[in-house]
């Protein structure tokens, strides 16, 4: 039973850090209290649903939950945004910052997966965007070094 009590016991540390923290200014420790917050949620689901103690934390672990999804939610939208940039490397900057952040993605997929296909959506009409305008830059690119052929009877 104390060991029960131990894996659904909320921090007040935990929830001042996942509330106030900076994802972006120490992205593993966040991370890490996401992590440590999953594995409440998981713990809590079906274990005891008439336990005096999960009918107290349950509420707190609710609201806890739907305020990361929310912050989640803004920074990662915040971050998609720097792909609109122009002359942005796209590609390294998937590979270097967005990846960094998939437990988050993870996380909202988990626990709110409304929010999870928003930015699914977002993510694909950024991308889309972002592609159209580099092939409508490389065609414009590529047709102003294609000359037209003179035809035989322009030469005469």
């Amino acid at each position: 039973m104390h060991e029960y009590l131990q894996s659904i016991l909320l921090p007040e540390q935990l929830i001042n850090d996942l509330c106030n923290d900076d994802i972006d200014a120490d992205t593993p420790a966040y991370l890490k209290k996401v992590s440590q917050l999953e594995e409440m949620l998981q713990k809590t689901k079906g274990q005891l649903p008439d336990s005096k103690a999960l009918i107290e934390v349950k509420p707190e672990l609710e609201k806890l939950k739907f305020k990361v999804c929310a912050r989640a939610r803004n920074f990662l939208i915040a971050k998609m945004n720097n792909l609109k940039k122009p002359k942005s490397n796209f590609q390294i900057y998937q590979q270097n910052i967005l990846v960094k952040y998939k437990p988050l993605v993870t996380f909202l997929r988990e626990y709110h997966v409304e929010t999870y296909v928003e930015l699914s959506n977002l993510y694909s009409s950024m991308m889309d965007e972002v592609y159209y305008t580099q092939l409508k830059q490389y065609f414009a690119d590529t047709a102003k070094l294609i000359r037209p052929i003179p035809k035989s009877s322009d030469l005469l």
